[in-house]
């Protein structure tokens, strides 16, 4: 006990340098987010912390600490299960198994609200273009560890935040684990709705280039989204020895100080959530 605790708090000390990686791309990651709602980051952990964070989620499903997953209808409360996709959340003995993911979660948070705040506040001031500060909390969070297995398993098209009000999410953090993923042959990747024009959409792979690992930023209550359907490798298809062909993801939602920001119809990423929720202008 004293050994793993010691353990763990000396990689909270060390870290996993996260911190460092997404300080370095403030500006990208601002311009992206005020221009078209979203961006991709590839390699925030080095290979081997990527591992760890993968193998840590796969050891959890392991042992049978996933459920099956659902939404449920903001308006209705109704639960829409997901077949074939599992999910958890992290808890206060966590560490233990998933000292890596906690160190992560930890480094996330004590960087992207700060990163992002000043980044847009930048970015307005470059373009001239006054918007509505997103003043993401660092305190206040909520987050998914989930698992697609299944042929077939995805999430339908949806807003992470359909209502405002009571639900401060604004900026959603996805994390991909998921190293070698195929998209061609494995599917699973999510399709963001940024564009009016055809074909209005940008499908984002579940992985970065060459294999890396990718963190996915969209605003929560702007970029309507869905997951596409993934698929098992087949005995044509040969995976790496050892690897799964399963897939990982560590969802993050950033919640607002703000609630001006939220459903904002002066923003131009409005009329992108109008286009397919209308009714939920």
């Amino acid at each position: 006990m004293c050994a793993a605790l010691d353990g763990f708090a000396e990689l909270m000390q060390r870290g996993l340098g996260a911190h460092q990686r997404l300080n370095d791309l403030e500006r990208p990651v601002a311009d992206a987010l005020m221009e078209r709602g979203w961006c991709a980051l590839d390699g925030v952990l080095d290979y081997e912390g990527a591992e760890h964070v993968r193998e840590e989620m796969a050891a959890m499903y392991r042992e049978g600490t996933y459920s099956l997953s659902y939404s449920e209808m903001a308006e209705t409360g109704e639960k829409i299960w997901r077949p074939g996709v599992f999910a958890r959340e992290l808890d206060a003995e966590s560490w233990r198994m998933a000292p890596t993911l906690v160190c992560f979660l930890s480094e996330l948070m004590a960087t992207l609200p700060q990163l992002v705040n000043q980044g847009l506040a930048d970015a307005s001031e470059r373009a001239k273009t006054p918007m509505m500060a997103p003043m993401l909390c660092s305190t206040i969070f909520g987050h998914k560890l989930a698992v697609s297995v299944d042929d077939g398993a995805k999430y339908p098209k949806h807003l992470d935040n359909v209502t405002g009000g009571a639900d401060k999410r604004k900026l959603t953090a996805v994390y991909y684990p998921n190293p070698g993923w195929d998209l061609a042959t494995q599917g699973g990747g999510i399709r963001l709705y940024d564009a009016l024009s055809p074909p209005g959409y940008t499908d984002v792979a579940p992985c970065g280039e060459g294999g890396t690992d990718r963190l996915l930023l969209f605003w929560s209550d702007m970029i309507v989204h869905e997951v596409l359907p993934m698929r098992k490798a087949r005995e044509e298809q040969q995976l790496d020895e050892g690897v799964e062909d399963h897939r990982y993801t560590f969802t993050v939602w950033l919640t607002t100080e703000n609630d001006l920001c939220l459903l904002d119809p002066r923003s131009p990423l409005f009329k992108l959530r109008e286009a397919h929720y209308p009714s939920k202008g």
